[in-house]
């Protein structure tokens, strides 16, 4: 094959390839081949150390270690040539270096990637599914993905990619100083499919959570560590839900306030003051709200230990609703958590993106917003 898809996972544009194609490899990273959206793959990244592909726990794919070791898989291009992993290939960091200069950009799997397909000579690298938008570890890694693909576009290679990535303005020429309305419409479609994707995961966990429940009101047997292993999944899957819905909910409340403005006045602005404020307005919410769910934290252990005290079948069922009633509590306490971060997380993107565009803006009107900026109280 001439092309490389290299398809990662980001909802936006993970699902506009079309993997019935067949003028194309394909290659994903991780645990992407256990998800619906992934329809077959030519390659898998594994770049990460034993530890974390052998995880009993991965909450991507419990079983991921098992598929690895059945040979049941396409190539898996990981860190050394493993025995346990028959499809496995070593990754050829030494040569990539040497194609690099020795510059080492090699900052996510998707670098490793577009350097691989440079090395194997593909001629056109279509790209999908890679944002990395988000103020983590995404931001660190971004530089490493923009560097590959100006390498691969000097030596001759076509990049196509599905991103957003290189959707920065255009120094001095595209003096725009506010965020654009379709970024926060980008950023509702994607939360919303993400949000998505979460709500299936949870039902499956309040499904297994109700039975571990529904036994020990009739055995009584006393499954500790397993419920608070479910407990804790239930809840970090509340928060991750929270966090992008809070995400959603300000990028939507942008969007409808910038909508009114405009059909109000014919345009819009939001100044880097109102980001920053609502920021930091979201964050002090946030710990206010762990506080709150820590509390709760403490009355559920309390009533799970009286619990196990009970034998009477009666009483234990009733201690046992009891305790359902404080879980309840508990997870919409961390999903709220989840929904200040997010709004938060939100408010700091936009800030960041609005610093961009201010010195993008270039010369006297970068300036003049600057000067107007310092000048608010």
């Amino acid at each position: 094959m001439k092309t490389i898809a290299i398809v990662g996972s980001h909802p936006r544009t993970s699902k506009e390839f079309d993997f019935s194609r067949t003028d194309c490899d394909v290659w994903v990273f991780n645990e992407a081949m256990s998800a619906d959206w992934c329809k077959r793959a030519d390659g898998v990244f594994q770049m990460h150390d034993p530890i974390i592909w052998k995880n009993p726990a991965n909450r991507n794919d419990p079983k991921h270690y098992e598929w690895l070791k059945s040979g049941n898989t396409p190539t898996i291009f990981m860190m050394e040539k493993y025995e346990e992993v028959p499809m496995s290939e070593k990754y050829p960091l030494d040569e990539v270096l040497s194609l690099s200069g020795g510059l080492k950009k090699l900052t996510s799997s998707v670098a490793h990637a577009i350097a691989l397909a440079i090395i194997k000579g593909y001629e056109a690298i279509e790209i999908y599914g890679v944002e990395m938008e988000t103020n983590t570890e995404y931001q660190y890694q971004k530089d490493g993905v923009i560097f590959w693909i100006g390498l691969a576009i000097g030596k001759g290679i076509k990049v196509i990619q599905h991103t957003k990535i290189f959707d920065d303005p255009i120094y001095g020429y595209e003096g725009s100083t506010t965020v654009k309305v379709e970024d926060f419409t980008a950023h509702i479609e994607s939360d919303i499919a993400y949000c998505k994707e979460k709500e299936k995961e949870y039902e499956e966990k309040k499904k297994e959570l109700s039975k571990i429940i529904n036994d020990f009101k009739v055995t009584g047997k006393d499954e500790g560590q397993k419920l608070i292993h479910c407990i804790h999944d239930l809840s970090t899957l509340a928060a991750e839900y929270g966090k992008t819905d809070g995400h959603r909910q300000e990028c939507e409340r942008y969007k409808n306030k910038a909508d009114k403005m405009i059909a109000e006045s014919g345009g819009y602005n939001f100044s880097r003051q109102e980001f920053e404020f609502n920021a930091a307005h979201m964050r002090k919410t946030a710990a206010e709200e762990i506080a709150k769910a820590q509390g709760l934290a403490g009355q559920m252990q309390a009533i799970y230990d009286e619990m196990l005290m009970i034998n009477n079948k009666k009483r234990r069922i009733e201690k046992l609703q009891r305790f359902g009633g404080a879980l309840i509590k508990f997870v919409e306490a961390t999903g709220k958590v989840g929904v200040f971060d997010g709004g938060s997380l939100a408010n700091i993107e936009f800030l960041q993106r609005t610093d961009v565009l201010i010195r993008m803006a270039g010369g006297q009107k970068s300036l003049e917003v600057m000067n107007e900026n310092r000048a608010e109280p």
